[in-house]
């Protein structure tokens, strides 16, 4: 993938997903300093981007870059499922936990963003 493709791709996952929806909250701060370098730079280096990343950062990052070099751009379609499939998830686990504290207002508005994401991957 070119840098200018993984610049808007990054740009487009943002508009989907935010650092807080990732389980693994590893991912979330990579993609979210992901998203804070491509405010700095248009084109995307690695050297200089794991810079920005500590030492149990860059041993994530690395795999995650290697297993995505074996992925072309015709996988863009892949990533942004990928992404609305991680805030459907999120989504889950909001709803549940104020299932759990019986907050029914915010519970049916996560349940109706819920069903647009859906939606969205039912699009896809």
């Amino acid at each position: 993938m070119r840098s200018e493709e993984a610049k808007k791709l990054c740009l487009d996952l943002s508009k989907i997903i935010n650092k807080d929806d990732f389980s693994y909250p590893s991912l979330g701060i990579i993609f979210d300093k992901l998203k804070k370098y491509f405010s700095s730079y248009t084109a995307f280096d690695v050297n200089k981007f794991i810079l920005t990343l500590t030492p149990q950062l860059k041993e994530i990052f690395d795999s995650l870059y290697l297993s995505s070099s074996l992925v072309e751009q015709e996988n863009t379609r892949a990533f942004k499922r990928a992404a609305w499939l991680i805030k459907k998830d999120s989504l889950k686990r909001t709803i549940k936990k104020l299932l759990e504290k019986n907050k029914n207002e915010e519970v049916k508005s996560s349940i109706k963003e819920l069903k647009k994401v859906e939606k969205s991957l039912i699009n896809l």
